[in-house]
């Protein structure tokens, strides 16, 4: 896998359209971890619109299309001591997720605002 893919909602995108790295913080309803979704798989599915793909094919979750979709380097993750497992659901093959952040407040903000520069793309989410 080389990138993932994840959602970012409005409310974590800042002045300018900047990404906030709290999009990077760990969700206790997602086990400490985050999601995203792989997209090697999507562009498996269809190599010349991936994100369409995506976007017609995410499981459950509702986009909002004030939203940004974000390409994530898995190299980059891993740099910085993340992991990223496949953690394929029924309504959505491609889910993954990515793990191993540090509880630590200030080193997970400090690592929150690191890993901005693994973002390789952002699209619209609608």
């Amino acid at each position: 896998m080389s990138y993932v893919v994840r959602y970012v909602r409005p409310s974590d995108i800042i002045a300018g359209g900047r990404i906030s790295p709290t999009t990077f913080h760990p969700k206790v309803k997602e086990d400490n971890g985050i999601s995203a979704w792989s997209f090697d798989y999507y562009q498996r599915m269809n190599p010349n619109d991936p994100i369409g793909e995506l976007r017609r094919n995410h499981g459950r979750i509702q986009f909002n299309p004030n939203g940004k979709l974000i390409l994530i380097g898995v190299n980059c993750l891993y740099l910085f001591g993340l992991e990223v497992i496949e953690f394929p659901t029924t309504n959505n093959p491609a889910h993954v997720r990515i793990q191993t952040f540090p509880t630590n407040p200030l080193q997970l903000d400090d690592l929150s605002i690191n890993l901005l520069n693994c973002i390789e793309e952002h699209y619209s989410a609608g």
